[in-house]
């Protein structure tokens, strides 16, 4: 598929979830956080098995796994956040936003 195509393919697939929607994700270990990245920029990487790339992100701490600490914050207070998600099989990636799923 042509890189054009699917960049666009990929930007009509962002959703935006609360935790529990991405619990199941992160408990396979398919969810990926991103810090300061883009969400369709990150996703059509991966969907095009640029591994230099993607590995240089995860080496530098920019497409991570959420922590454990993470993790019990938002099973603490699922509503106290919202997540920007992109699925490129079989991962899911996530941006985390603070304040409820229908905030801006």
């Amino acid at each position: 598929m042509d890189e054009s195509v699917l960049r666009e393919k990929l930007q009509g697939e962002v959703g935006r979830v609360s935790w529990r929607s991405l619990v199941p994700h992160q408990q396979r270990g398919h969810l990926w956080l991103l810090e300061d990245l883009d969400l369709v920029s990150v996703g059509l990487a991966v969907a095009m098995d640029q591994l230099e790339t993607v590995s240089g992100w995860t080496q530098r701490g920019r497409l991570r796994r959420p922590t454990s600490g993470e993790v019990a914050a938002w099973e603490d207070d699922p509503t106290a956040q919202h997540f920007e998600f992109l699925i490129v099989q079989p991962f899911v990636l996530a941006i985390e936003h603070k304040g409820p799923e229908n905030s801006a």
